[in-house]
This record gives structure tokens, sequence and C-alpha cells, in this order.
């Protein structure tokens, strides 16, 4: 008899003591696993964003396109005053509906406002049935930042817009500027 309640006793006694190790080593587990994804994504931010800046040799690509058809297109702006708008067709060559040079100042300008931006430290892969994208390539390094119509907002992100939106701008307004009337959307 007396077996039977002690041995009782020490199973009771016993299932409570492992549901209090397996309490303690599950928080200690979430606590370190917490540690290991803050540093992991504390590594990934250095890969996304190694030291970027200015350079004297750049190429700023915007484009958008998708869709039903799969078109897409661009506007290339290189750090040499070279701005060419191109459309590709899924599977297709890439055509140049237009092309000119301007003053290198005027691209640098768009280099600024990128790094300014906080993009180069953030990173925005979010495409769409439609996807908007900027590209930046300097020295060997490329960045690249999409999104369709239901992207998460950030705040870098409106600015990133924005920034799309200047570039799309001034690139149509100097196509009509030297006279070359094509499609340039």
């Amino acid at each position: 008899m007396y077996m039977n309640y002690f041995s009782g006793k020490i199973s009771f006694f016993s299932f409570y003591l492992m549901l209090a190790f397996s309490l303690f080593s599950y928080t200690s587990c979430q606590k370190d696993t917490a540690a290991k994804a803050d540093q992991m994504m504390e590594e990934d931010a250095q890969q996304i964003a190694p030291a970027v800046a200015m350079t004297d040799t750049f190429q700023i690509v915007i484009t958008r396109g998708g869709g039903f058809t799969g078109q897409v297109k661009g506007f290339s702006l290189s750090s040499t005053g070279e701005v060419r708008h191109w459309q590709k067709m899924p599977g297709g060559e890439e055509e140049i509906v237009w092309e000119t040079t301007v003053e290198r100042d005027s691209i640098h300008i768009f280099q600024k406002e990128l790094l300014a931006s906080g993009a180069m430290e953030e990173k925005l892969e979010s495409p769409g049935n439609v996807t908007t994208a900027i590209q930046y390539h300097a020295d060997d390094v490329v960045r690249s930042w999409m999104w369709g119509g239901h992207a998460e907002a950030k705040e870098f992100h409106g600015r990133l817009r924005e920034l799309w939106s200047s570039i799309h701008g001034w690139c149509r307004r100097i196509n009509i500027g030297d006279g070359n009337h094509s499609d340039s959307k």
C-alpha cells in the first residue's frame, strides 16, 4: 500500500517537474531562436547593402510591365548621359524606341536621390501582375526593387515610387523636347 501511494506521488511530482523543465526549455529555445533570427537578419542586411557610395560610373533602369501581354517597357539612364527608352516582349529582343544624350549632371541628380532615399539598406521584392521596378548598377553592385499594385507600404517605398515617377516623367519630357514624338509610355 505504501508503495502504490508513494509511486503515485512520485509520478505526479515527476510529471510536474518534466512539465516545468519542458516549458523552461521551450522558452529558452525561443530566446535562442529569436537571437539567432536577429543575427541572421543583421547579416542579411549587411549582404543586401554593402557600402554603396557615389560613383562616377553607374546605370539606373526603371521598368514597368507584365500583365496580359508580358511586355515590359523601360528607360535606361547611364552616368555618361545616355538615355534609352526600350521595350521587350517575353522571349523577344529588346527594341529601342528612342535614345538620346543629355548632360551627365541631370542623371547624377537621380543617383543622389536614390542613394538618399534609404533604399540601399532595404529590400523590396513584391512583384504583381503588372510590376514596376528600379535597378541600380554601380561598379560590381546591383540593387533591384520591384513592386506590384499591392506591395507593402514602407517609408522608403513611397520615396522609390516618387523617384520612379520623377525619372519616368523626366524621360518623357526629354523625348518630346528632342522633337521625337514616338510612344514613350
